[in-house]
């Protein structure tokens, strides 16, 4: 069957008064078996959008033909039906012609399914089907706040009416009225309805107007008024309920009653709430002076500085009325005078003073530094990584994305080249399944660009990848040796200089667990994989700040003998040095004779210099010298580089250090200014 010759298709695409004298002139078989057909025929378009015309005609079929107010609520309900300019008229028609006794039924599910994004779009036609059966209207958030949208917006026919009109002669005003207090949105809604020459909105001045004339109850609008101020809402919004507090403009007696209502919206209530409560109740003559002062505190403390000079002056008025409750007022005063604001604070010392209360002066206060406690040294690091398992389950939450820090970052490149040495076999066996199960092993899920390419270093360990390392490795490696040796500039500004240092740490560590010889790619005389025993990085932080204690790092050195660590992660230990480090150590770590040794010796030296010249104040200043200390520890590191690779050819490449600001060059300046120093 074609979409022409569908008896529903034409019916929803037709005319409204054939489709109601249609529906009308079948028996219930007919219906029965035309609803199953419009129900599929819903379900078949349920991408398409439904509106004005095809929606009523739809209405009308729905309520025409099928069984049940749930089955018509299936198909009218669905989000891609707009009801909004969909008149009920023909709906109702056509229910009254079959004899439906669930339209009631049908609005109150419609309105279950009114949509929070837009509630007054299916707004009337529901409030329509409500009128027509006398039916009281539902009374829940959602549809309250579809009543507030549609009640600021006239309908096609009521666009000359006044809105005084409108209000008055809605049908449910009575029953919603009292809610619209309770249901968050509806003052923003009625914010710019009808606004008035002075921009405030004309709902409030409606509502005023409804109240003289009996027809809304006005204790019910003053209570519920200041109750949603006392809840608070957007300004906007509370715009609309201070002015209906305005509009009502409430008695003496009303304010009375409401006395303690008003103290807490001084006291507690928005600002323009509170400001609201200011003014009304300073209109009362015989204000209940004890309950104002009981408050008066809570309102001079308030950050609104206008609010505050107001309750000053206020208080300075009654103190001036009542002589014999001067000193009280007085000390109440005294409260302000410690405002944060100066000029509220002055006001509030000399208007206190003004009414014989004497502000006290300040206490002494002594200086106690010697008396409290040192600062705690900082905590230890976590212990190293020393089984496999332990090592697997760290790497498990790092690739699974659970939050690792710099320090247990390091902790695993550490606990992988302690674990690897020690026992291989092992390591690959805990490994393995953590990684496939991270997708580490995948190569779609490129795992190598985080952690500074540690997923490529763990894909050649489980045997996932061809154990030749990368060429990327090659290259960085190459030219950080290059960059080293001759301490030139990074090639790359744009490359952050302790990334591309991690990037070259991982890299060192890829080529050891890959079995490469580590001569081939760190220079001679450093050390391999096998000769480390188990030792680990000699830049794993050995402290909780991620800081290499000075003497931690002269025993590592001095258990390697011989042995030399490797570049980049002798850089990272140098940077890692704390801000003072002790003399002794400078001679200590030059009694070792190798070139990580005087590079440790140089920059203990350095570190030891600068820690002297720290002034004792704390800021900005305390990190000149500590950075200066650390640029020249970066170069002990690079000086021994160049030792060990005497003949290598500049190039590009990445220093260790703090990278140069200023003019271009300015960084091989400054070494040469160094150099002659020393």
């Amino acid at each position: 069957m074609t979409e022409a010759s569908d008896p529903v298709h034409r019916l929803v695409n037709g005319d409204i008064t054939t489709a109601v004298d249609t529906i009308s002139g079948l028996d219930e078989e007919q219906r029965r078996q035309l609803g199953t057909e419009l129900t599929a025929y819903v379900r078949r378009h349920r991408d398409e959008w439904w509106f004005r015309w095809q929606a009523t005609a739809l209405a009308v079929a729905a309520v025409g033909c099928l069984p049940t107010a749930a089955q018509a609520a299936e198909v009218l309900g669905r989000r891609s039906i707009s009801l909004l300019s969909t008149p009920a008229a023909p709906v109702i028609e056509v229910a009254r012609r079959r004899g439906v006794t669930w339209l009631t039924d049908l609005a109150y599910r419609l309105a279950g399914r009114i949509d929070r994004e837009s509630p007054g779009d299916n707004w009337w036609f529901i409030a329509d089907l409500l009128t027509a059966e006398q039916a009281a209207p539902p009374t829940d958030d959602l549809f309250v706040l579809g009543w507030a949208v549609t009640a600021s917006r006239p309908r096609d026919h009521e666009w000359s009416v006044a809105l005084v009109d409108r209000m008055r002669r809605h049908p449910f005003l009575d029953a919603l009225a009292p809610r619209m207090f309770d249901v968050d949105g509806v003052g923003g809604q009625w914010a710019w309805t009808d606004q008035q020459s002075d921009g405030r909105s004309g709902m409030p001045l409606a509502l005023a107007q409804l109240a003289a004339e009996g027809r809304l109850d006005r204790t019910m609008l003053l209570d519920g008024a200041l109750s949603r101020m006392l809840r608070g809402e957007r300004p906007a919004a509370l715009r609309v309920f201070i002015g209906l507090h305005d509009a009502l403009v409430p008695t003496g007696d009303e304010v009375r009653d409401r006395l303690p209502t008003y103290l807490r919206l001084l006291a507690d209530g928005p600002s323009t709430a509170a400001a609201l409560a200011q003014r009304t109740l300073r209109k009362l003559p015989d204000i209940d002076l004890d309950a104002l002062l009981d408050t008066a505190p809570a309102v001079l403390g308030r950050p609104e500085k206008t609010l505050v000079r107001a309750q000053l002056s206020w208080l300075d008025q009654l103190a001036r009325q009542n002589r014999a409750q001067a000193a009280r007022i007085a000390a109440v005063l005294a409260v302000a005078a410690d405002h944060p604001a100066v000029d509220v604070a002055d006001r509030a010392a000399a208007l206190a003073a003004k009414h014989g209360h004497r502000v006290a002066a300040p206490a002494e206060v002594r200086h106690v530094g010697d008396a409290l406690p040192p600062v705690p040294p900082p905590a230890p690091a976590p212990p190293p990584i020393t089984h496999p398992d332990e090592l697997a389950e760290e790497i498990a939450a790092l690739f699974g994305g659970s939050s690792t820090d710099a320090l247990g970052l390091d902790r695993i490149l550490d606990g992988l080249i302690r674990s690897t040495a020690t026992d291989r076999a092992a390591t690959v066996a805990a490994l393995t399944p953590v990684l496939d199960r991270a997708g580490v092993l995948a190569w779609s899920s490129r795992p190598e660009e985080r952690f500074g390419g540690l997923g490529g270093a763990l894909r050649i360990l489980a045997g996932s990848e061809d154990p030749a390392p990368p060429r990327s490795w090659q290259v960085l490696l190459s030219t950080w040796g290059q960059q080293q040796a001759s301490g030139q500039r990074p090639a790359d500004p744009q490359q952050a200089v302790l990334r591309r240092l991690r990037r070259t740490r991982v890299a060192e560590i890829g080529r050891a667990v890959a079995g490469a010889g580590a001569a081939e790619f760190t220079g001679p005389g450093t050390t391999g994989l096998a000769g480390l025993g188990g030792a680990g990085l000699v830049a794993a932080p050995s402290l909780a700040t991620g800081a290499v204690a000075a003497d931690e790092l002269f025993d590592r050195l001095a258990r390697l003998g011989e042995r030399q660590p490797w570049p980049a992660d002798l850089t990272q230990a140098l940077l890692r040095l704390p801000a003072v480090v002790d003399e002794p150590l400078a001679a200590k770590a030059a009694a070792l004779r190798t070139p990580a040794g005087q590079a440790l010796a140089g920059a203990a030296a350095r570190l030891s210099r600068a820690g002297r010249r720290v002034p004792p104040a704390v800021g900005r200043r305390q990190r000149g010298p500590r950075r200066a200390g650390r640029r020249h520890a970066a170069a002990d590191a690079r000086r021994v580089h160049r030792r060990d690779h005497a003949g290598a050819r500049p190039g590009g490449g990445v220093r260790a250090g703090r990278p140069a600001r200023g003019r271009p060059g300015g960084g091989r300046r400054r070494a040469a200014d160094a150099g002659r120093r020393r």
